[in-house]
């Protein structure tokens, strides 16, 4: 990590606060080579590769590697570390997976004074790369629109007051840059695939670091993803505009992901006395005209056969000729408001039978009439259940519920290649 002299200007121990405070997220993960991969780069003036993702496959040698960081106290040249992370650290020859996230974290303590004119195209490369950048800045010297040009997005962007808050300070860190310490399930079940040290000392730092990563989760998410959607009598009983209110939830869950046929792909199954196919996985291939075919899709009535809806999502859509992409995971998420009167024997046979083939489904009970040991039945663990009370509700659970789409898979993000970029100025 280059540290330039800005960074000790106020007090010779702020060196050791990065370092600490990087070593203390690079605990956060289970690193090896089938695991979390870490390189780092270092720049001042000038930029160099400390290590790259293949150098070291254990979590001492890196901690080790990084308290050996020297200071260098020279000038800001933010574009070089840029250019290093996006041109040899993030390739194949040198560690890097093409199905695993990229991830860049850059961390600095004011703005560039070195080719400062080539920082931004460096990080819309690095970005169009497919490369996830966060952006911490530390004391009031940062420019923080800067920083949100360099980032992937504005949720990846965290400024903090002073080098010593970057551990200590959890309040602070909470309230600049993460907001309220995530809630749901996914707490509980997150870290099983991206291991957190559970001790009161970093609850709210970990709390922070969680949402900060699920924001990452979020912009690559990579799934071939069916809506398996309940249009039966009972939606409308309890008032007119629960159709309605239904459609805006979907609508809102898929604007959380990336779509496209390089990214995610939505297909769409409504079922009530029987099941309907609404569209299929490459049907289509941007957000907006997603979500106007979600909006659009019509209110049917009738009896509630989810055992229709799930043949057709497994032995339809799930299909190549139809979009199905055999490396990419496939999720499953099924809504009802019910339970089933129609083929009621054959809803578990027809949900085993998918999840014998790899698809992963995530059932969503909406009112107290759900049958509990029926959305059990469907899903694919109790983890992969989610309840709300009204049709207006979804948005509540869409991020838990989001979250399970991209982390089942261990291949998927449990294994997030992490590049540290640090940087002081003078």
């Amino acid at each position: 990590m280059d540290s330039s002299g800005s960074i000790i200007e106020t007090d010779p121990n702020n060196w050791n606060s990065v370092l600490n405070f990087i070593q203390s997220v690079v605990d956060l993960f289970t690193i090896g080579a089938n695991e979390t991969r870490v390189g780092a780069v270092l720049y001042s003036k000038t930029a160099e590769i400390r290590f790259y993702l293949d150098d070291y496959t254990d979590k001492q040698s890196i901690k080790e590697a990084i308290a050996r960081f020297p200071h260098m106290d020279s000038f800001t040249n933010t574009a070089q570390g840029l250019r290093l992370m996006n041109e040899r650290v993030f390739q194949e020859s040198r560690g890097d997976r093409p199905d695993v996230p990229n991830v860049a974290i850059l961390i600095t303590d004011g703005v560039p004074n070195v080719d400062q004119e080539d920082t931004i195209p460096m990080a819309t490369r690095a970005k169009l790369r497919g490369i996830n950048i966060m952006a911490i800045g530390v004391t009031d010297n940062v420019e923080v629109d800067e920083l949100k040009k360099i980032a992937s997005s504005d949720d990846l962007v965290i400024a903090v007051d002073h080098f010593s808050s970057l551990v200590n300070s959890t309040r602070l860190l909470l309230s600049k840059g993460c907001g309220a310490p995530p809630t749901g399930s996914y707490l509980h079940d997150f870290p099983k695939r991206l291991p957190f040290r559970k001790n009161l000392e970093y609850l709210n730092f970990i709390a922070c670091i969680e949402r900060l990563l699920i924001t990452i989760v979020f912009l690559g998410c990579l799934a071939d993803l069916t809506l398996v959607i309940d249009s039966s009598g009972s939606i409308r009983d309890s008032h007119l505009n629960n159709w309605d209110s239904f459609l805006n939830g979907l609508s809102y869950l898929v604007s959380r992901f990336e779509i496209g046929l390089d990214k995610t792909r939505v297909g769409a199954v409504s079922f009530s006395t029987n099941g309907r196919l609404e569209f299929y996985l490459d049907h289509y291939r941007d957000l907006v005209s997603l979500q106007n075919a979600i909006l659009n899709i019509p209110y049917i009535g009738g009896r509630t056969n989810p055992a229709d809806g799930l043949e057709i999502m497994h032995s339809q859509i799930f299909k190549v000729v139809n979009g199905d992409r055999p490396h990419v995971p496939n999720i499953a998420i099924i809504m009802t408001d019910g339970k089933a009167n129609e083929r009621l024997s054959e809803t578990r046979l027809v949900a085993e039978q998918a999840k014998l083939d790899n698809i992963i489904i995530i059932a969503v009970g909406i009112t107290s009439a759900v049958d509990e040991t029926e959305l059990k039945a469907i899903a694919s663990s109790d983890a992969d259940i989610f309840r709300i009370d009204t049709f207006n509700d979804l948005d509540l659970v869409a991020e838990d519920v989001i979250l399970r789409s991209c982390s089942q898979r261990k291949y998927l993000y449990n294994v997030i290649q992490l590049t540290w970029t640090s940087v002081g100025s003078k």
